[in-house]
C-alpha cells in the first residue's frame, strides 16, 4: 500500500511496512500540520520551541527509491518461482534414484506397458542406466540440473534528503543555525552540523561562532559557549576561515573570547588555531593573533578590567612563540609594545582601568625579557627577543595624546599602587613629568579601591516588569507578512532576559552594579509639571477602555500613525518615569554615583500635549512617546534639589 504525502514543496510516496518502524524516521501527524501548513520558516521554529525529534523530522526524510519499491514488490513472486523450481528439481532427481519416472497428469506411467503389473514389476527391477558425457536424459526424459536456491538480497540502507534550506535567513536575518545557538540547543545544533549547515553563513554580521562566544558572556552560559564552540570547530570542514572570519566591529573569535575574559574559550580557538597550520598554508596562527577590530584593538591590547592574569600570560606565551618560531620578530603586531589606533600599548590599558594584576604580568614580562643574565632573553641564534629591541618601549611608550601609561592612569584619576611604580623607579627618565614618589605616597594613603570615577557598587539599574506589558503591535510571530514597529516587546527583552539579555552579562554582575526591579509609581503632581491635565486624562481613558485583553487577541489603539497603546501602557508610562526620579533621589543622595533606566515606554519625543509641530517639521514630533520621562525627571531635580549642595562628581545617565 502506497500513500502520497506532501512535505514541504515536495511530493514524498511512502512503503507502509515493517521499514517505518526504523528508529531514523518516525513520521509526525503533529509536525506535519504545525510546520508546513502553517510556518513560514518551519526549520527555524523547530530550533527554538521543539524538541530534537521534531527537527529530525523536517531535515531527514527518507528517499523512496525504484530499486527498493521494485524488490518489495517481486519478493513473494520470487519466493515462489524459486520455490516451484527446487520442488521440481527434487522431484525429478528422486524419481531417477528410485527408477521411477515422473508421473503424467492422468497418473499413467511413460513405459511401454499400460500400468500392469507387469510393467511394474520390470521397472522395479530394472537400474536406469547414469547419464554420459553430460547427457542428463533417463529413459528419454530430460531432466533439469541442479541449482542452487537464490539468496535473497541484503536491504541497502535507507538514504535521506533535506527539502529545507538549512541556510535560510528569516526575518530578522538569523539562520536555523544561529537560532538553535540563541536558544541553547545543542542537539538541534548538532544535527543542524551533520545535515550540513553552514557555519561560516552570518546573521547580522556575525558568523554562528561569533554568536556562540557572545553568549558566553553570561556567566550561566559559560559551558554552553565551551561546548558550542568545540562543536562548531569539530564540524566545520574550513576551520581556518572560520577561525579568521570577522564581525561586523571586525573582530575575530579570538579576540572576541579574549574581550568577553572567556579563558577556557581563547584556549580552545589556539588550539584550533594551531592544529590547522601546514606548510601549504602561508597563514597560521600567530595571524589569528594580531588581526584587530576597528579601533585597532589586537587580543593583547583589547585588556579591560575583565582580563585575567592567567588569559594575558596565555597570550604573551602565543605571541613570543609564534613570533619566533614563524620569523616575525620584526612584525609590530607580534609584539608586546603593539598598539591600538590611538597610541596606546596593553599597559596603557591595563593601568587606565585599575587592572593591577594584568598590569603587574606585563612589567614582569617585560623585565624578565630585559634582563640580561635572562637564559631565555636570547634564542637560539644569539638573536635578541622581540622586547629587547626597545628596552623600555613598553613603560614609556606614548600614545597619539603624548602621554605615557602611567600619565594615562593619573589622568583616569587611578591611584596606582606601590608595587606596580616599583617597575618604573629604576627608569631615570628627566623628561617625563611623573612624579613616582608622590605617587607611591599617595597609593600608601588611600584605601584599596580601583576607581575614584567609578567605585564599586556605585551604579544602578533600574527597571520594572510592567513595562514590558506595554504593547504596541500583536504578539511578534516568525514569518509575519507584518513588520513590527521599532519601539516594541523586543527592546527589554534583548536587555534583561535572564538567558540572554546584555545587563545580565558578566560585565553588570559584579558588585559595582545594584539593579532595581521595583521603582515606585510617578505622583500624577510630578507629571502634570510637564504636561497638561486633559492630555494625561485622555491617555489614561484610551488605555482603561481596551481592556485587558489576551496576548493571543491584543487590544491596539494608535494614538498617531506612529504611537500604538494597549490596556497597561498608562501603568507603563507612570512606572516609567518614577524610575528616573528613583534614579535621581538615589544620585542625589549619594547612594549610587550614576544610574541605567531600563525602562519603556520612552517619552522624550513628547510635548506637553503630545506631538509638538513647527513651521519647520508640520507631521511634529514624532517617537512612540506617551509622558516624557526625561523632562519630568529633570523638573522633579530642579523643584526638589534647586539649593541642594550636592556631590558635583554625581551624574545621571
Amino acid at each position: 500500500q502506497a500513500t502520497s504525502r506532501v512535505w514541504g514543496t515536495q511530493p514524498r510516496t511512502a512503503k507502509m511496512s515493517s521499514d517505518d518502524d526504523d528508529e531514523d524516521y518516525i513520521w509526525n501527524t503533529r509536525a506535519h500540520s504545525s510546520y508546513i501548513e502553517r510556518a513560514r520558516y518551519p526549520v527555524h521554529d523547530a530550533c527554538e520551541m521543539e524538541d530534537v525529534s521534531i527537527l529530525q523530522e523536517l531535515i531527514f526524510v527518507r528517499q523512496e527509491t525504484s530499486e527498493s519499491s521494485e524488490s518489495s514488490s517481486s519478493s513473494s513472486s520470487s519466493d515462489s518461482d524459486s520455490d516451484s523450481d527446487n520442488h521440481q528439481i527434487m522431484q525429478s532427481s528422486n524419481a531417477a534414484n528410485v527408477a521411477v519416472p515422473p508421473t503424467n497428469s492422468n497418473g499413467t506411467g511413460n513405459g511401454t506397458g499400460n500400468g500392469t503389473a507387469d510393467d511394474k514389476a520390470a521397472t522395479t527391477t530394472t537400474r536406469p542406466s547414469l547419464p554420459m558425457n553430460g547427457d542428463h536424459t533417463t529413459n528419454n526424459h530430460t531432466t533439469k540440473p541442479k541449482q542452487k536456491p537464490k539468496q535473497p538480497k541484503p536491504p541497502k540502507p535507507p538514504r535521506y534528503y533535506c527539502p529545507h534550506d538549512l541556510n535560510e535567513r528569516d526575518d530578522d536575518e538569523n539562520t536555523p543555525l544561529h537560532v538553535a545557538i540563541h536558544a541553547l540547543h545543542l542537539p538541534h545544533i548538532q544535527l543542524l552540523l551533520t545535515a550540513g549547515a553552514n557555519p561560516c553563513k552570518k546573521s547580522d554580521g556575525s558568523t554562528p561562532l561569533h554568536t556562540a562566544i557572545a553568549l558566553g558572556a553570561l556567566p550561566c552560559n559559560n559551558e554552553f559557549s565551551l561546548k558550542c564552540v568545540n562543536l562548531l570547530l569539530e564540524y566545520n570542514n574550513h576551520m581556518h576561515n572560520l577561525l579568521q572570519l570577522r564581525d561586523e566591529s571586525l573582530q575575530t573569535p579570538l579576540l572576541l573570547a579574549v574581550k568577553l575574559g572567556l579563558l577556557e574559550v581563547v584556549q580552545c580557538l589556539l588550539l584550533a588555531a594551531s592544529s590547522t597550520h601546514n606548510t601549504t598554508t602561508t597563514t597560521n596562527s600567530s595571524e589569528v593573533l594580531w588581526r584587530g577590530d576597528r579601533m585597532g584593538n589586537r587580543p593583547l591590547t583589547a585588556i579591560n578590567r575583565h582580563t585575567s592574569p592567567e588569559m594575558t600570560a596565555l597570550l604573551l606565551h602565543e605571541i613570543q612563540k609564534h613570533g619566533n618560531a614563524h620569523g616575525n620578530v620584526n612584525n609590530p603586531h607580534l609584539t608586546v609594545q603593539s598598539s591600538n589606533n590611538l597610541g596606546r600599548n596593553a599597559l596603557h590599558n591595563a593601568l587606565s582601568c585599575g587592572n593591577w594584576a594584568v598590569a603587574k604580568v606585563l612589567l614582569d614580562h617585560n623585565h624578565c625579557n630585559n634582563n640580561p643574565s635572562n637564559p631565555s632573553s636570547n634564542n637560539s641564534n644569539g638573536d635578541d627577543m622581540m622586547t629587547t629591541t626597545t628596552n623600555n618601549e613598553l613603560l614609556w611608550h606614548k600614545d597619539k595624546r603624548g602621554r605615557t601609561p602611567l600619565q594615562l592612569a593619573k589622568v583616569r584619576g587611578m591611584v596606582v599602587p606601590a608595587d606596580i611604580l616599583q617597575y618604573f623607579s629604576n627608569d631615570d627618565d628627566d623628561d617625563d613629568d611623573v612624579n613616582i614618589s608622590s605617587n607611591m605616597s599617595m597609593s600608601m594613603s588611600i584605601s584599596n579601591r580601583d576607581m575614584i570615577l567609578d567605585p564599586p557598587g556605585k551604579t544602578l539599574i533600574s527597571t520594572h516588569a510592567i513595562c514590558s506589558e506595554h504593547h504596541t503591535c500583536p504578539m511578534i510571530r516568525r514569518g509575519s507578512r507584518m513588520d513590527p514597529p521599532p519601539e516594541n516587546v523586543r527592546r527589554l527583552h534583548c536587555l534583561l532576559n535572564d538567558r540572554t539579555g546584555i545587563l545580565k552579562s558578566s560585565e553588570f554582575s559584579s558588585s559595582a552594579v545594584t539593579i532595581n526591579n521595583h521603582p515606585p509609581r510617578a505622583n500624577i503632581a510630578d507629571v502634570l509639571r510637564c504636561h497638561t491635565y486633559p492630555y494625561i486624562a485622555n491617555i489614561s481613558s484610551i488605555c482603561s477602555s481596551l481592556g485587558s485583553a489576551s496576548k493571543s487577541n491584543l487590544a491596539i489603539h494608535h494614538l498617531d500613525p506612529d504611537t500604538a497603546v494597549s490596556y497597561d501602557s498608562f501603568e507603563a508610562a507612570l512606572y516609567s518615569a518614577g524610575s528616573v526620579i528613583d534614579a535621581i533621589d538615589k544620585v542625589m543622595s549619594g547612594d549610587v554615583s550614576n544610574a541605567f533606566c531600563a525602562v519603556r515606554p520612552p517619552g522624550h519625543h513628547a510635548g506637553p500635549s503630545g506631538v509638538v509641530t513647527c513651521h519647520n517639521d508640520r507631521a511634529g514630533s514624532h517617537g512612540f512617546c506617551l509622558v516624557n520621562n526625561v523632562a519630568i525627571g529633570a523638573a522633579y531635580a530642579r523643584c526638589v534639589y534647586r539649593n541642594s549642595n550636592s556631590n558635583s562628581n554625581s551624574n545621571s545617565n
